[in-house]
């Protein structure tokens, strides 16, 4: 067994984490999108009955449809070498939507408190390559201290790659899922909470 790979070999692991970090950088092209520096609109909303709460809400919404659309095309390209892992094409589309409501609600987090383009790409590309750094996702974590192999497993990164595992092998995925929800909910409640912050400033 590899770390918390979960018995994957080195070429399974790899690939697992080239997986894992190349879903977390395919939510940058977003920031386009979902970075803004005026809330104005966002406190114009609120005073006509739509609450921070319901904005992000809707917006994740959108950034996940958006996002999962363009993975399912994705697929289909690279559909017949993934078909001999996973047994039909709906699993592997089901198998991703944990990860991607969890990379989108980590995403939108950074894009809220950036406050620009440029703050905002830069943080969620370093921030990306260090949870996937000390997450397991470049190399064995096996590798790593043992303070690190702990570190690693309650990263959102590191559960990931557990997720990921854990369905390559056809293990209970449950105790990743509920981490990978955790994360999602907690990344959503700070986003909520700073929306809020914003649109008083704007007041």
């Amino acid at each position: 067994e590899i770390g918390i790979s979960k018995g994957l070999n080195i070429i399974e692991y790899i690939i697992c984490g080239f997986v894992i970090f190349a879903l977390f950088l395919f939510a940058l092209p977003f920031c386009v999108v979902f970075i803004k520096k005026d809330y104005s609109i966002n406190q114009l909303l609120k005073e006509r009955g739509l609450s921070p709460f319901r904005q992000i809400l809707l917006e994740n919404l959108a950034f996940f449809l958006f996002f999962f659309s363009f993975l399912i095309i994705l697929l289909i390209v690279i559909f017949v070498p993934v078909s001999k892992i996973f047994s039909s094409f709906l699993s592997v589309v089901f198998a991703l939507i944990p990860l991607v409501i969890l990379i989108v609600c980590f995403a939108k987090f950074i894009f809220e408190v950036s406050g620009n383009l440029l703050n905002g790409s830069l943080l969620y590309f370093f921030s990306t390559l260090i949870l996937c750094y000390f997450g397991g996702c470049f190399y064995p974590i096996s590798t790593f201290p043992e303070f690190f192999q702990n570190i690693a497993s309650w990263l959102p990164s590191g559960i990931a790659l557990n997720y990921g595992a854990s369905l390559l092998k056809g293990k209970t995925i449950v105790p990743e899922l509920f981490g990978l929800l955790g994360y999602s909910v907690a990344f959503l409640a700070f986003t909520i909470f700073y929306r809020q912050l914003k649109i008083k400033e704007q007041i």
